[in-house]
């Protein structure tokens, strides 16, 4: 796989800290940061095994920083490649493993759209204002103040969303709690989990919603007003959990 040109921030580590291991003993983390060139305005990250933090940058370039720890920090065990318009992001921890920790941070551009293909590591999306894809495995998802469209999908993860303004949610998980919360009215949200609870949080003032609220094995209510004109819709779903729309507080 050919590695597009890259910019280098910082070569080398530029911070280490001692934390301690599995086993008592003291593992060095190492901080690199580098700077991607994207041709385009449509990323996507690939991320198999670690945390992924993403928030907006202030540059043309992806920028992005990364955390090792025990095995992870040895030479040829982690790596970051920018493929046409795909950010690989990987650790190799294979093998008789003591500790093995990482964290990516990603910046990126106001004007670029992100797809994340994530594994196990849990996912946190702040600020971006432009649409955010996550198809999750079973980390976490967490997001704060978006305001682009967003995707979101996990197998086994919970979601959670606070303060967005995002016009449009489509959220699904298969086995984690789904809690969307707006601090703008959305145009359209659809929850959907097949098990654990579905929450939608929406601000009522001056607002009016169609909302659609339903269960198979749980509750389902809502104690936002249902309006069947209204061109907002609301939907939220559970198959084994419960299902509930209410006012943002």
């Amino acid at each position: 796989m050919k590695r597009r040109a890259t910019l280098a921030v910082a070569a080398a580590a530029t911070a280490t800290l001692l934390a301690p291991s599995a086993c008592g003993r003291n593992s060095q983390t190492v901080h690199d940061q580098q700077v991607f060139s994207l041709r385009g305005t449509h990323l996507v990250i690939d991320i198999p095994a670690s945390d992924l933090q993403l928030m907006p940058g202030n540059g043309p370039g992806i920028q992005v920083q990364r955390w090792l720890s025990g095995t992870a920090a040895k030479p040829g065990h982690a790596s970051w490649t920018l493929d046409g318009d795909t950010l690989h992001l990987g650790i190799n921890c294979s093998g008789l493993v003591v500790s093995c920790g990482s964290r990516f941070q990603v910046a990126v551009p106001p004007d670029v759209s992100v797809a994340v293909h994530s594994g196990s590591g849990n996912d946190t999306v702040s600020g971006l204002p432009g649409p955010v894809a996550i198809d999750g495995g079973s980390g976490q998802v967490e997001l704060s103040d978006t305001s682009g469209p967003l995707q979101i999908g996990t197998g086994s993860g919970n979601i959670t969303a606070s303060a967005i303004r995002s016009p449009t949610v489509h959220a699904t998980s298969n086995q984690g709690k789904v809690d969307i919360g707006f601090a703008a009215p959305p145009q359209m949200v659809d929850i959907r989990c097949t098990v654990g609870n579905a929450t939608a949080r929406v601000p009522t003032a001056g607002h009016r919603y169609r909302v659609v609220v339903t269960t198979d094995t749980g509750t389902a209510q809502s104690t936002v007003p249902d309006d069947p004109n209204s061109d907002s819709i609301v939907q939220v779903f559970s198959h084994n959990g419960n299902a509930t729309v209410l006012p943002a507080s």
